[in-house]
């Protein structure tokens, strides 16, 4: 791609113008990223940003494209990924230009961004370059994200680059109790432990469902029989059931009931 040529043919015509995790209600997914930084000796140089980072299936995310130099009239570059684990939705105007001159071609099918450019007349500071959007495929692994070889320049001069990986996993296996809401009187009420492995392969599940003694002490633990082995034991002193199940083949990968637990409240007053 001989792109410096265009870039100087434009610069002489206008003189350049930028394992398992078990919460008994809903819980919380994130996406851990880690910054990196680097060219502690001033050298200019492109990176993708954060260099690590992992995701969940079907999860948009975002890249940013950083330039570490300064005085820059003119940033280039192309991307590539790994089109079999995540696709490009969008390239964005970072903070360093008024707006990016040419905002990228996406081909998802053969994994690459390319003309990736901004330029200003007056020189800026670097900074975020450009933000890139993907969303990670309905499939496990780790993908990469890569500056091209001899693409990323800074001035018409060719840089130092760093590139990024993503992983893609699955979400957590959930545990809810249902209903989450009753109003049970003087009644007993059956309350079920849900399970949700959302893609995992469940071997060992053990949880604590905690409860508030003062109101309300536990009669009795049914086996949902989602699991061939299942053991329980009752507190109602602390208030609390602990349940362990496991299989020691075949794991469980479907939905399906824990337990149900058999609560009944206190006279008070």
């Amino acid at each position: 791609m001989d792109w410096l040529n265009e870039v100087k043919t434009m610069k002489m015509k206008k003189s350049i113008r930028k394992e398992i995790i078990f919460p008994l209600s809903l819980i919380l997914l994130f996406s851990l990223a880690i910054p990196f930084t680097h060219a502690g000796n001033g050298t200019p140089e492109m990176s993708i940003s954060p260099e690590q980072q992992y995701v969940f299936v079907n999860e948009t995310f975002t890249v940013d494209i950083v330039v570490n130099a300064s005085d820059v009239n003119v940033a280039q570059c192309d991307i590539s990924f790994n089109a079999s684990l995540i696709e490009a939705l969008s390239v964005e105007n970072g903070d360093m230009f008024n707006n990016l001159s040419m905002s990228g071609t996406i081909d998802n099918n053969a994994g690459k961004i390319t003309w990736i450019m901004g330029w200003s007349v007056t020189p800026v500071p670097g900074g975020i370059f450009a933000t890139i959007t993907f969303k990670a495929k309905d499939k496990l692994g780790i993908a990469n994200i890569d500056i091209v070889w001899g693409s990323a320049a800074i001035n018409l001069s060719y840089v130092p680059t760093h590139n990024a990986t993503v992983e893609i996993r699955n979400y957590p296996v959930n545990l809810e109790i249902s209903p989450s809401y009753a109003l049970i009187g003087n009644w007993t009420k059956m309350m079920d432990v849900n399970v949700g492995p959302y893609g995992n392969e469940i071997y060992v599940l053990n949880c604590n469902v905690t409860f508030n003694p003062t109101y309300f002490e536990v009669v009795g633990v049914t086996d949902g029989g989602l699991f061939p082995s299942f053991t329980y034991s009752i507190d109602n002193v602390t208030g609390n059931v602990f349940i362990l199940a496991n299989v020691l083949t075949n794991p469980v990968t479907t939905a399906g009931k824990l337990a149900s637990i058999e609560f009944k409240p206190k006279q008070t007053g």
